[in-house]
């Protein structure tokens, strides 16, 4: 919390603690809403009361408390109101407690937008609906979405940069446009089953270390994990058939990645500059890998194919993939490679494995042919 916020959220409790036994003045009130009004006291209380739908507001006709959005810390929603209006706490950046009742069904766009102080906020099971940049550039430290709502929208929480912790609950199917990218504290979540969709910049920037991607996934947009530096370990779904462009570029962390046999396309830049990627195991069902794929990959030394040299042949693969073409190909290892017991050194035992030899702590093997693929401009 940078020394202005500070200065505010100190403010705020020196005006709470000198208002304790004493009645809070209201010092402006008004409507927002066609049955909606709100007052504000001098303790830094914004209550908003009546039923229905709060006033939307925009970024050039921003509501009526926004000029005193700084004497803002607390925000009580009472019961009757349905919606938190867009933009209604806007870079209320004082704000560190919000009270939503049960009749509340949506939080339309920027509602809490830039609220730097707010570290938590309890949504309740009545909400099905979340606005694009609800609360995004908030202090949020950890949230949970209710169960109803079915899709996190275009960067619902980005730049949160203290969020890390999040639950998505088995309601949601979509996972919007840079929903959390840049949440640079976020290290892990689980996605439930329920999702089928993760679009572009999902989790771009974030500093997920691994994830497992559900089965019922059949789509995940370019660049949603891309600069996600400290991921280690990625799962794919099986119903995935494109990786598509810059998915875990700059994802420098990478050792290893194994594409699902549901995949046909790798897209441009899909791996670009994940260094440290030294083996990637391709399956027979790939029929083309873009230019640019696996540039900058300057550690990958191994590409296990399930298919045949005449197959690997087949796949059209573009330029700038020196690093892929020059790596060794060992075709057809099945069982897919594991350690060694007490080693790490990869085992590919069964018909592909033509020698194997086991001295102490030492294991070797060596397989087929080391090939160079040329590539099509």
């Amino acid at each position: 919390m940078d020394r202005r916020l500070l200065r505010i959220a100190l403010l705020c409790f020196i005006m709470a603690a000198l208002s304790v036994g004493a009645s809070a003045a209201v010092v402006d009130s008004g409507t927002c809403g066609n049955n909606v009004t709100w007052t504000l006291d001098d303790a830094g209380t914004l209550t908003i009361s009546g039923s229905g739908n709060m006033r939307n507001y925009t970024a050039t006709f921003l509501p009526p408390w926004y000029e005193n959005r700084d004497d803002i810390c607390t925000v009580q929603i009472g019961n009757g109101v349905t919606s938190i209006g867009v933009y209604a706490f806007y870079s209320c950046n004082a704000l560190t407690n919000v009270t939503l009742p049960d009749s509340v069904v949506s939080i339309e766009r920027a509602a809490f937008c830039d609220c730097g102080s707010l570290t938590a906020i309890t949504i309740p099971n009545s909400v099905t609906s979340i606005g694009n940049d609800a609360f995004s550039a908030s202090g949020l430290t950890t949230i949970t979405i209710p169960n109803g709502v079915t899709v996190i929208n275009y960067e619902t929480f980005a730049s949160c940069g203290s969020l890390a912790s999040v639950t998505i609950p088995n309601s949601v199917v979509t996972i919007g446009r840079a929903a959390f990218c840049d949440c640079g504290s976020l290290t892990a979540i689980t996605i439930p089953n329920s999702v089928t969709t993760i679009n572009s910049y999902a989790f771009a920037g974030s500093g997920l270390t691994n994830i497992t991607i559900p089965d019922n996934v059949s789509s995940i947009g370019d660049r949603a994990f891309s600069d996600c530096g400290e991921l280690t370990s990625i799962t794919i779904s099986n119903k995935v058939t494109k990786i598509d462009s810059y998915v875990f570029e700059d994802c420098y962390k990478l050792t290893d990645i194994i594409i699902p046999n549901s995949v046909t396309v790798i897209a441009s830049h899909a791996f670009e500059d994940c260094y440290r990627l030294t083996a990637v195991t391709i399956p027979n069902s790939v029929t083309s890998i873009a230019r640019t794929a696996f540039y900058g990959c300057s550690g990958l030394t191994n590409v296990y194919y399930a298919g045949t040299e005449a197959q690997w042949d087949a796949i059209v693969i573009g330029s700038d993939n020196d690093y892929l073409i020059n790596a060794t190909i060992h075709y057809n290892p099945d069982p897919p490679p594991r350690p060694l017991p007490n080693t790490g050194v990869a085992d590919y035992r069964g018909a592909y494995l033509l020698a194997f030899a086991l001295s102490g702590a030492c294991a070797t093997a060596s397989y087929g042919v080391i090939r160079k693929k040329r590539q099509i401009k």
